[in-house]
């Protein structure tokens, strides 16, 4: 066994070794601390009643969730594009009057 090998396990026993010697370590936490810091088995959204089973979601519960998450991208993803839909009209409209992008007065020469 190489020397760095030999102090790494070296040290790792006795880290161990003095880690088990402490015992577990109690901590103490009122149960008001407990119960303020637990999650509710129902939350009343605008999308309607979140229910929850020992802090996880219920199937009916996530599929809400996620169906809010997809109408949200589906909206971000519509105003995100109608700037550039506008853009696109404005030229489609100036063409329509003989103006061109390449014979705009701003178009660089």
């Amino acid at each position: 066994m190489k020397p760095i090998q030999l102090a790494a396990l070296a040290t790792a026993l006795t880290l161990g070794t003095a880690l088990t010697s402490f015992g577990a370590a109690l901590a103490e936490v009122s149960q008001e601390t407990v119960d303020s810091l637990s999650a509710p088995n129902k939350i009343d959204t605008s999308r309607g009643t979140l229910e929850f089973e020992d802090g996880a979601p219920t199937v009916d519960t996530a599929k809400k969730v996620y169906d809010t998450l997809d109408f949200t991208r589906a909206l971000n993803v519509y105003n995100n594009s109608f700037r550039g839909a506008s853009a696109l009209a404005l030229v489609k409209g100036f063409e329509t009057i003989g103006a061109s992008p390449a014979t705009s007065p701003f178009s660089p020469s």
